[in-house]
């Protein structure tokens, strides 16, 4: 299936409401970009240092592995394959070096345009990932079981709602334990 190249850029704000087991919040602004994977944005030359996506800022993988082998070798392990298929993603780029990306968003389709899956990558703010393999949903949230490496939560469960973007953006990931969001952010 041919598709046209996908890239926008979207201001964001976003909120974080923690309730347990100190209660927080904060809010602050910036902006991502929706890119198709395998056709990301190539800026000249004099501005890469202040946007540029590699593969190495996420998933797991060997050094060198582009975006979409770190993203198919995480599917692969969970049991998904998507021949042909696309993959846009929701991003933050990686600037003057750095890079910190707390949500990543990867919606992974068939050959034929349906939406087979979505990755969630989370990193905290010491650089640790964890990504998530989360079913699709219709317009509502979908549970995904399963905690951050040294999050502190024992045991839990996220209720995601990704879908994908549109004229707006409108994301929200919750975190649970003991029947009671312990973290909520959109």
């Amino acid at each position: 299936m041919e598709t046209a190249s996908t890239s926008a850029l979207y201001p964001t704000r976003v909120a974080h409401l923690h309730r347990s087991p100190i209660q927080h919040y904060a809010e602050h602004r910036s902006y991502s970009w929706y890119v198709d994977i395998d056709d990301l944005p190539q800026l000249p030359r004099w501005l890469r240092p202040f946007a540029r996506f590699e593969g190495v800022d996420h998933l797991d993988g060997r050094p060198g592995d582009s975006l979409r082998q770190r993203v198919d070798t995480f599917l692969a392990t969970h049991g998904v394959s998507l021949p042909g298929g696309r993959v846009t993603a929701l991003l933050m780029p990686r600037v003057l070096g750095r890079t910190f990306t707390p949500l990543s968003l990867f919606w992974c389709h068939d050959a034929g345009g349906a939406l087979r899956c979505v990755v969630a990558e989370v990193q905290n703010v010491r650089g640790e990932r964890t990504a998530y393999l989360v079913p699709p949903g219709e317009d509502g949230p979908v549970p995904v079981v399963g905690t951050p490496r040294n999050s502190g939560l024992q045991d839990g469960y996220f209720l995601v709602r990704v879908p994908e973007p549109g004229e707006q953006l409108d994301l929200t990931v919750s975190q649970h334990r003991d029947s009671h969001a312990a973290m909520v952010a959109t």
